[in-house]
């Protein structure tokens, strides 16, 4: 079997990942698994490790870490896209959120997951926006991506801090319902226009929208909906503009799966979105920030194995 390389990310979880690193070290060593491993020194390192790794020839990646470390992962090896069909990537939940490990059967140790040869094929989204100088962008993701108040509250649950790791490493479902009432605090609807698989713009003036493949985000909240990595499909929440009253009442219902229950969600299925808005709006992409607006996104059906 090729060796693996284990990208880990010593500060997810808000530093608890560097605890379980260590224990996980010593399963390692007792198995006898072949494997090497990098540490992660800053933001955006882990996609200059996967792009390093796969240019010197390995082919099987592993993250240990959040969503965020495996989503830097998944830019490094989609800028090696001659690749792609050769490279398995196992994801190793060691973070705060590591919500794309919950469609996956569950049961298995962190080294059964890197020894069980369990391959499954998904999805890539990707999303192409702007940057500050407004150039083009592009960014890859596996679970989701928002536009609007949601990707506030994922700016600053993911954004270092004393205050929001201190709530991390005792709730996580604390920290996110914190960083929701204070994004709900400053955020003004955004106005634009959307069009769907090719369709004409449509105004609509928007408190979030969210296009996503895993239903599941910040730990513990859920659209409510299923979902499958390997169909081609695109999910949309989309959240229509409303008052701060009725946003923080609509808190609850993303912990009991029922916001489109409530008039102001919608839920689209499509292959393609694009996103015009009258001002530049922060684009995020699993607790990144992507770029800024106008988005448009599109999907890689089936494209990349994963090892869970």
């Amino acid at each position: 079997m090729q060796s693996t390389l284990i990208i880990h990310n010593p500060v997810a979880g808000a530093g608890l990942a560097a605890r379980r690193w260590k224990k996980f070290q010593v399963v390692l060593q007792q198995a006898g698994y072949d494997y090497e491993d990098q540490i992660t020194e800053h933001p955006g390192h882990a996609i200059q490790i996967a792009s390093e790794a796969l240019a010197s020839g390995y082919r099987r990646l592993a993250v240990f870490g959040g969503d965020g470390t495996l989503n830097e992962t998944l830019q490094g090896i989609m800028a090696h896209q001659s690749f792609i069909d050769e490279v398995l990537l196992t994801f190793l939940p060691a973070g705060s959120s590591c919500d794309f490990a919950r469609l996956y059967p569950k049961g298995k140790s962190l080294l059964q997951r890197l020894t069980s040869g369990d391959e499954f094929i998904v999805d890539v989204c990707f999303v192409e926006g702007r940057d500050e100088d407004g150039g083009p962008t592009r960014r890859y993701f596996l679970n989701n991506s928002s536009i609007g108040i949601i990707s506030l509250a994922g700016v600053k649950f993911a954004q270092p801090g004393p205050f929001i790791n201190w709530l991390k490493k005792i709730s996580v479902d604390a920290a996110a319902v914190s960083a929701g009432l204070s994004a709900i605090s400053t955020f003004t609807p955004i106005d634009g226009s959307l069009a769907v698989d090719g369709s004409q713009q449509t105004s609509a003036s928007m408190t979030n929208i969210t296009v996503f493949k895993t239903p599941f985000f910040g730990g513990g909240m859920h659209y409510g909906t299923e979902t499958r990595l390997d169909d081609g499909t695109l999910y949309v929440a989309t959240i229509a503009a409303t008052s701060r009253g009725r946003l923080v009442r609509l808190m609850p219902t993303l912990y009991s799966g029922t916001t489109f229950e409530k008039p102001e969600a919608d839920l689209i299925k499509c292959s393609s979105l694009r996103f015009e808005t009258d001002e530049p709006g922060y684009i995020e992409t699993d607790g990144e920030m992507a770029g800024l607006t106008p988005a448009k996104y599109g999907i890689l059906p089936r494209t990349l194995k994963v090892i869970m």
